[in-house]
Order: structure tokens, then sequence, then C-alpha cells
């Protein structure tokens, strides 16, 4: 790639030129006044954007992350560069007397590029901080990412709370929270590295009961294809809603609630999905159970009754103890010699994976005309036999 200098500046401003980058962000055209650029762009930011609608920790974050973009062409202000954010903190500027009129600028304007200054403006932020947390971050293996590809494509699971702000990133498991933690990684990677990362941490840990959207999300992304344990979303909200929430710190394996399953999501978005997205899944793979002596067995039982109640009720009267020693029989009823539940696995046979599938299907559509022949399958019928 052969890079030109451009812009309006004198020769003594020239300096020598390289093709200088992030991996996975596109080659653009520099110029000899990127560094004068920063201080700029800081400035013009600062009185943009202040208080509720200001995007850095302070001018030094600002100053050290702006270092970290590709200079771009001010004349044609794109992508993910300086010159695109600097074009939009220049609007900005122009709203600063009503800031909830320049939120959006603010926030394109930011570290994040938002929308705007992006090649990807359906996941809004997800190449500046992959930019940002990459630079900054250098191990980023550890919490999750081998390369600037995996970051962006894994970057859509992360909760979207709205237009980011620095304000915003101070708490919560979203992706402002590890956008602003990546920011402030630039000065003090120490201790700011690990909640910038794939799995929630530290200020980014989230609080409350574990959202069923989040959880659902996240598993999208991380157990898809051959790895994926839901055949919708839809599918995956209705077994969230039929769970105990839990609590998203404790809740790391021995529980039969949400946080534990997110947990495990977080584990396979970071790059293992094999034994993780089958742990997250809709029994639990004996990880995410109340009872390990009975391994997928409890959770099957639970989801099948609330599925189909009335089937449940005829076939069992009642006696879980009943539904949890014949679901026993079953072969794969345990999680030992690599049982691991996924859809494709679930299609057919004498298995629990099936009859776990189709349970999950009548849970998620039980007004539907196939809810009856899926409570049966659950019970052992065609094509559970």
């Amino acid at each position: 790639m052969r890079c030109v200098a451009r812009g309006a500046v004198g020769a003594s401003l020239w300096v020598a030129l390289a093709c200088h980058g992030i991996a996975g962000v596109e080659d653009v055209t520099y110029s000899g006044e990127s560094q004068d650029g920063c201080a700029s762009y800081c400035s013009t930011l600062k009185e943009a954007c202040p208080g509720d609608v200001a995007v850095y920790e302070d001018d030094e974050i600002c100053a050290k992350v702006c270092k970290i973009f590709k200079a771009g062409t001010p004349s044609r202000p794109q992508g993910n560069t300086l010159a695109c954010r600097a074009a939009q903190a220049d609007i900005a500027l122009t709203f600063n007397s009503d800031l909830s009129e320049n939120r959006s600028n603010c926030e394109a304007a930011g570290p994040g590029g938002a929308d705007q200054c992006t090649i990807y403006p359906s996941t809004p932020n997800c190449e500046g901080y992959c930019t940002i947390y990459m630079a900054a971050c250098t191990n980023t293996k550890e919490w999750g990412f081998n390369t600037f590809e995996q970051c962006t494509s894994r970057c859509a699971a992360f909760p979207y709370s709205g237009t980011y702000t620095a304000a915003e990133g101070q708490k919560g498991d979203t992706l402002a929270c590890r956008l602003h933690h990546a920011t402030l990684a630039t000065a003090d990677p120490d201790n700011n590295c690990e909640s910038a990362g794939v799995r929630p941490s530290g200020d980014c840990l989230g609080t409350g009961d574990p959202s069923c959207d989040d959880y659902c999300r996240v598993n999208e992304v991380a157990c898809s294809e051959d790895y994926a344990v839901y055949e919708s979303r839809q599918q995956c909200k209705a077994v969230c809603n039929a769970l105990r929430k839990g609590d998203r710190k404790l809740d790391t394996g021995g529980q039969d609630t949400v946080a534990c399953r997110s947990y495990h999501s977080y584990f396979a978005l970071m790059g293992a999905p094999t034994p993780h997205c089958s742990h997250s899944g809709p029994a639990g793979d004996g990880v995410c159970t109340d009872d390990p002596e009975h391994p997928n067995c409890i959770s099957f039982c639970a989801l099948f009754e609330a599925g189909c109640s009335d089937q449940y009720a005829d076939a069992y009267g009642g006696d879980d103890e009943l539904c949890v020693t014949e679901c026993e029989t079953l072969d794969d009823a345990s999680v030992e010699g690599g049982n691991l539940y996924s859809v494709d696995a679930a299609q057919e046979g004498n298995t629990l994976k099936c009859r776990t599938l189709h349970a999950v299907r009548a849970l998620t559509a039980p007004r539907s005309a196939d809810a009856p022949r899926y409570c049966q399958a659950a019970l052992g019928g065609d094509p559970c036999n």
C-alpha cells in the first residue's frame, strides 16, 4: 500500500510517512498534521461536549486515545479515523448551546465513533472499541480476543445501552463500560484491561437480575452453527423466562439459573464453545444445575412441566422424582463421555437431547398447532424414540 501525504501545511511540517495502523482497520491517507490534529480535536471536543455528554474521562485520556486513530483525510472525513471524529466534533460544537441536540455528534466524535466513524455501522462503537482495546491491552488473548476481526465480530454480543458518554461507561455489563475502560487502559492497563475485556468483571460486571435479552444476545453470537443450543432468540428467551435469574456474581456452576448460563455463554464467547455452549444451554449440561447428582434431568423435567403442563401431569401425576427417574434411563442423561447438547445433536433418537429440544419447542410456542406433537416427543414419541 502506497502512503500519500496530503494537507494544507507548510513544507517545514512534513514528516516521514509510513504505512502504520491497527490490524483490521483500513489503510488511509496520512499527513504531518496528526499530532497538531489531536490537540485541536481534544480542545474542540471538550468545548462541544462538556459535562453529561463528555466522551472522555479527561484531557490526558483524550490525547492518548487520539494518537491510536489513523489520521484520515480532512477533506473526506470518514471511517474509523481522527478526521471523521474531528469533523463530528466540529458539528457538535455548532449545537453546544443545546446538549440534547449534540449527543449523537458527540458520540460519533468520541472513542467508539458510533455508527458514523466506522465501516461497521450496524454495530455502533465496536470498531472504535476494538481499535483502542487492541492497542492499549496487548495481552488481549487473556481477555477474549486473538485478532481484531474476532473483536469486531464478538463485540456484537455486548449490550448496547444507547448513546455513549463517559458517564454511562462507569459501570454495567455493557459495551459502553468496556469502551470506557479501554480508553482508561491507554493510561493504566493493569487496572482496566480486564474490565474492558469480554467477560463481565469489575465495574463492568453489572448489577441486578441477569437480563434475558443480554443472555440470549451473547449466547446467539457465541454459540452459533454447530454449537447452537437454541433455534431462535425467541426460544432462548422462553427458556430464560422459565428459569430463576440467580446471582450474576456468584453463579458460575451448581445453579440452575440464567446467571450460570450467562456466565458460560461469555466463556464460549471468549473462544471456548466446547464445552461452554452446552453448559449455557437449556438443561445446563450438569454444570448449571441445582443437583449435580442428577445432571440435566432436573432441568429437563422443569422445562417439560413448564411447556407441557397437562402432558406432564398425565404422565407423572405431579411426581417430579418419577420424571427424573425415567429421564435417567436414557443413555445420554449423563454428562460423561462428551454428551454435549446442541440443536444439531438433538434432532432425533431416543435421547435426552431430543426430548429437551422438543420440550423447549413446546415452551416456546405453547399455543401452536405443533405444541401437542412437541410434548409427545418430549415423552419419547416420534422423533425421540
